[in-house]
């Protein structure tokens, strides 16, 4: 049954709109029927509508949603409407012009490799981490995001000045284009200024797409807000559907003024805000409204609960984090036993705070989902590196003499450890090692390191399975690959030594390695089967462990949230109004997650510091 306000939006005629979408306002639903009245009421051609999400989840669920509803009125045929994420649909526009089909996309480890070798070539960040390629992967989206802004702290997190972030971005950039590579962000900076420059593709696009529909709109960056206003044309179809209340994204770009810019570049828009909250008791509506008031920057709306539960609020006060994650597994005990229905989440602003309670709910034989935990999600997948390296360097050592490697086991593992081996003559797929060293003949240095490599590989050659195993770790160097991700991620050594043990022990149960490769690649598809059980295990958990970040979009009864105290949140980077304001809006979606219940968790001492509760505790008690 739709309410006044959401009949309003989806019966919207023509032009642009904004529609002001709070948590548990049923927006999805607004789109999925504001589709539906597109095209059955209006007659408009389905292969004219382009509906634009976030994640690609969420485009294959408004997708499937939109068929259902069709199928439950008794529609049985598919509307051709374009549903994927702005990437996704900017690619495949790419794609499909001749200029970029062989372009290839920087993913994953090969951007790394890629990132360090024009690091190398610049004499910077030698041996460094991988974190540290993170932060300036970091600092290059957010250049391109803010539409080639230049920021006073770039290259600052990787210990590099500002000068040297700007000549690394430039080499960055010319190698990209030389080797025919596009990194994520290139999806939308190159599809934006192929816009520009290219008026007959744009007029191409405005006369086949008339209508736009945007989720989450409040999470655009720059970018995709101008993609979206110069291929809506002069019809200006554009319908958004969002909450500035809700922008949490702005490491990426995401501006929640940009709304407001919508309103002030597009003329006569229709602001249309939803008031219901179908999701969130009464008092959860209220404490949650009376904090994001205090925000100076965003569109004034009202919500009301219309749930007819009044809800509950408490603050619990613990003497120390120790004490906290006690408190916290009790509770879930508790909870667990009286409402064996209902859901239960523990939400963080780190998600260190978690790692304790993960453990204890372990010990206690409490079933949980987490999408940082080993075994589940995430947590799989980050040790699955491990089995692709030894893989592939167990591959190049059964290569018979005068073969030529694989390129691809060849880049997994020439810089693991890093060596400081550059790209090229990795340009075929098929890597004769006696040309690869040739390639190097004007730089004696990288040609002792390369011929160093593959003399280490012959080596291996001749050993046994457990020896070539030890020898990779060892006297390869692959153990510091292995202990630098440790470094970053702690939480999973447990899970790192066991599957190192059972590499051992499947080791010395092959007589060959070509028998430990087949013995590797079946243990680790069990591994995958059991983290591919991630979505039962999350759809049958009653109790839940997420970042703020991480719950955006969720639902739970219940909502325990751990450390409300200050410089935890906001946190003690929060320095500027305009950060204070995002770290209210986390706060506020980790609030509006709660279906029924919250409680603010403080403690009196965090790690070493003594902490005062959070202001946001008392800005909701004015």
């Amino acid at each position: 049954m739709l309410d006044n306000d959401q009949r309003k939006a989806i019966e919207h005629n023509t032009g642009p709109c904004l529609v002001l979408a709070g948590p548990g306002s049923g927006k999805t639903t607004v789109i999925v029927e504001r589709l539906r009245y597109l095209i059955k009421d209006r007659g408009v051609p389905p292969e004219s509508i382009m509906v634009v999400t976030f994640t690609r989840e969420s485009a294959v669920e408004m997708r499937e949603r939109f068929y259902k509803a069709l199928f439950d009125s008794g529609d049985y045929i598919r509307p051709n409407v374009t549903f994927g994420t702005f990437h996704s649909i900017f690619f495949s526009i790419l794609r499909s012009d001749k200029s970029f089909r062989d372009f290839k996309i920087l993913t994953g480890k090969n951007k790394l490799l890629f990132m360090k070798e024009v690091a190398s070539s610049l004499s910077l960040l030698k041996n460094e981490r991988e974190d540290t390629f993170d932060f300036l992967s970091g600092d290059i989206s957010k250049k391109k995001n803010f539409g080639g802004r230049d920021f006073s702290d770039n290259g600052q997190k990787c210990g590099i000045s500002t000068d040297d972030f700007k000549r690394y971005f430039e080499l960055y950039e010319k190698r990209k284009s030389q080797y025919g590579l596009l990194d994520f962000d290139d999806m939308l900076t190159v599809f934006l200024e192929k816009l520009k420059n290219d008026p007959e593709l744009l007029s191409l696009l405005q006369k086949k797409y008339k209508y736009f529909l945007v989720d989450e709109a409040q999470d655009m960056n720059l970018l995709q807000y101008e993609c979206v206003r110069l291929l809506s044309g002069i019809e200006r179809n554009c319908f958004l559907v969002g909450d500035d209340d809700q922008s949490i994204y702005s490491f990426r770009g995401a501006d929640p003024m940009i709304l407001k810019k919508f309103t002030d570049d597009f003329e006569g828009v229709s602001v249309i805000s939803i008031h219901g909250n179908y999701r969130c008791a009464g008092k959860v509506v209220m404490f949650s409204s009376k904090l994001i008031k205090e925000n100076k920057n965003r569109f004034e709306k009202t919500l009301e609960s219309r749930t007819g539960v009044e809800g509950e609020i408490t603050m619990i006060m613990h003497k120390d984090e120790a004490a906290q994650d006690s408190f916290a597994v009790r509770h879930i005990k508790t909870f667990l036993s009286e409402s064996p229905d209902k859901t239960i989440a523990i939400l963080a602003r780190n998600r260190s705070e978690t790692y304790v309670i993960m453990e204890y709910l372990k010990n206690e034989g409490i079933d949980y989902y987490s999408p940082f935990n080993e075994g589940t999600g995430k947590g799989g997948e980050l040790i699955d590196f491990i089995f692709k390296d030894i893989m592939a360097y167990l591959r190049l050592s059964c290569v018979k003499e005068q073969k030529p490697f694989t390129r691809q086991d060849i880049l997994f593992v020439m810089n693991k450890p890093d060596r400081r081996i550059p790209r090229y003559g990795l340009s075929n797929e098929e890597v004769y090692p006696h040309d690869w060293v040739s390639c190097f003949r004007d730089d004696e240095a990288t040609k002792g390191r390369v011929s160093d490599l593959i003399r280490q590989i012959k080596l291996l050659s001749g050993f046994s399975p457990e020896t070539a195993l030890r020898y990779i770790q060892n006297a390869m160097g692959y153990y510091s690959v292995i202990e630098n991700f440790l470094k970053k991620h702690p939480e999973k050594e447990a899970a790192v030594k066991a599957v190192l043990k059972d590499m051992e022990e499947l080791s010395r149960k092959c007589k060959n390695k070509e028998e430990f490769l087949d013995m590797l690649e079946s243990y680790r598809g069990k591994r995958n089967e059991k983290d591919m059980g991630d979505e039962s295990r999350k759809a049958s958990s009653r109790v839940f462990l997420y970042t703020y970040h991480g719950a955006k979009g969720l639902q739970f009864d219940e909502v325990l949230l751990l450390s409300v105290n200050e410089t935890v949140t906001p946190s003690k980077k929060a320095v500027r109004e305009e950060d204070i304001e995002e770290e209210r809006r986390m706060f506020y979606v980790a609030m509006t997650r709660a279906k029924e219940k919250i409680v603010f968790s403080v403690v009196k001492k965090h790690g070493k510091d003594y902490l005062p509760p959070s202001r946001f505790l008392f800005e909701m008690k004015k």
